[in-house]
C-alpha cells in the first residue's frame, strides 16, 4: 500500500495562489496509507490563519479531518468579524454515495461577505441539518431542516424559524415551514414536482401580518 505524510508550515497563500488581494497563512498535514477508497487510511489537519480575499476579512479557520472505513468524517470551523461558522459532515464513499452534514452559523453578517453597501445588516442564527444519498438529481434522496434561531435582517426582527423539506422519487415535499417575524407569522406545507419535465404539485401557505411596514422597509419603500 501507498503511504506518506505531507506537512506544510506557516504557508504564505499569496505566494502559491494565483488570486487577486488574497494573504493569509496556512498550515497542514496529510497522513494516508492506501489508495482504494474502501481500504484507505487518511488523516487530514489545517489551519489558516488571519485570511483576506479581495479586501475582505475571513479570519480563521481550522479543518480536520479522517477517513477510514470507507467513510470521510470532516470537520470545518471559521472564526471571522462576519461571525461564527461551524460544520461537521459525513461521507459514505459508496454506490450511492451517501452524506449527513450539519452546520452551525452564529452571528452572521452578510455584509462582511458581500461588501456591498447595500446589503442591510444582519445577526443571522440558524441551524442547518441535512442527510441524504445519491447525486443524481433524480436518484436523490434527501431530507434538509433549517432551524431559525433569533436572528435580525435589517429592521426585520425573526423569532424563530423552522422548514423541513423532502426530495424523493423527482418529488421536492415540504412537511413543514414556519417562520415567526415582526408580528408576521407565515406557514408553507405542500409537495411540487419539482425534478419532472411537466411540474405539477400542491403548496398551501397561510400570512398573517399585522404590521407591514418593517416588511416594506426591508425591500426599500
Amino acid at each position: 500500500d501507498a503511504r506518506g505524510t505531507v506537512s506544510v508550515e506557516r504557508l504564505a497563500l499569496q505566494k502559491v495562489l494565483l488570486l487577486p488581494d488574497t494573504i493569509g497563512e496556512v498550515s497542514a498535514q496529510v497522513k494516508f496509507q492506501g489508495t482504494n477508497p474502501e481500504t484507505l487510511l487518511a488523516e487530514i489537519s489545517a489551519y489558516a490563519g488571519n485570511l483576506a480575499a479581495a479586501g475582505r476579512q475571513i479570519g480563521d479557520v481550522n479543518l480536520s479531518g479522517t477517513v477510514m472505513d470507507g467513510k470521510a468524517r470532516i470537520f470545518a470551523e471559521m472564526q471571522s468579524p462576519a461571525g461564527y461558522v461551524y460544520t461537521q459532515t459525513q461521507i459514505a464513499l459508496g454506490e450511492p454515495l451517501g452524506y449527513e452534514a450539519t452546520v452551525m452559523a452564529r452571528h452572521v453578517k452578510a455584509k462582511q461577505f458581500t461588501g456591498d453597501a447595500k446589503t442591510p445588516p444582519t445577526d443571522l442564527n440558524a441551524d442547518i441539518w441535512v442527510k441524504g444519498r445519491g447525486v443524481k438529481l433524480e436518484e436523490m434522496v434527501n431530507e434538509t431542516k433549517l432551524t431559525i434561531s433569533p436572528s435580525r435582517v435589517g429592521s426585520t426582527a425573526i423569532t424563530q424559524g423552522e422548514f423541513v423539506v423532502r426530495l424523493q422519487d423527482g418529488q421536492l415535499v415540504v412537511e413543514k415551514g414556519v417562520l415567526l417575524a415582526n408580528d408576521t407569522t407565515v406557514r408553507v406545507q405542500g409537495q411540487l414536482g419539482a425534478l419532472q419535465k411537466a411540474a405539477n404539485g400542491t403548496l398551501s401557505y397561510s400570512l398573517l401580518a399585522k404590521n407591514l411596514s418593517p416588511w416594506l422597509a426591508l425591500a426599500g419603500l
